[in-house]
């Protein structure tokens, strides 16, 4: 089955993947679609426009923070989060949770940000990052916000996120010590 009829935009910018998404629902946010794309064929989901965030600069980042905390830009691949040196010196659990997200096309394609926002409360990453203490940072009409993750998932696909407000980065903070994060050393 083909999706509904649908127009595509591909802005340059956080402010104007914002603007184009609107504050109406009308629009959505695509960056690997591996969820997206599925629902919309399967009519579960419909958008009159999809904004493709792939252009858009420094959604797809992994670092440390000023404030010694990791940093995964929302864009990021499981399969770049996996082979990410950054995560699997201090968060090995994550990288080896993303190193077995479904299968490798779901690794190469999906983003870290597709899986939360899509909102699948019994997906592994959500649980992770729960588990890790980690923020979400949105951006929308109103202003940036952060949300923790174990906030973010309402429902069976429903989030606390805005239909304009886009998930720019996951945020969480290093442990002391060794560097190594556990989920363990997160509680």
């Amino acid at each position: 089955m083909l999706p509904s009829p649908f127009q595509f935009e591909r802005p340059s910018t956080i402010a104007d993947a914002v603007r184009a998404v609107g504050d109406s629902g009308d629009g959505m946010f695509y960056a690997g679609g591996t969820e997206l794309l599925l629902a919309m064929k399967m009519r579960v989901i419909r958008a009159d426009r999809l904004i493709d965030i792939k252009g858009i600069p420094g959604l797809d980042c992994i670092a440390v923070n000023d404030m010694n905390e990791i940093e995964i830009g929302a864009r990021c691949t499981h399969k770049k989060i996996a082979g990410d040196s950054v995560i699997r010196e201090h968060v090995p659990a994550l990288a080896s949770l993303c190193a077995e997200v479904a299968n490798i096309r779901v690794r190469n394609v999906g983003t870290i940000g597709g899986n939360l926002c899509f909102g699948e409360p019994h997906a592994d990453p959500p649980t992770m990052l729960a588990a890790l203490k980690a923020r979400l940072v949105l951006e929308g009409s109103k202003g940036t916000r952060e949300i923790h993750a174990e906030d973010f998932i309402r429902s069976e696909m429903e989030t606390v996120r805005e239909p304009d407000e886009l998930l720019r980065v996951i945020v969480f903070p290093r442990a002391r010590g060794t560097g190594n994060l556990s989920p363990v050393q997160a509680w």
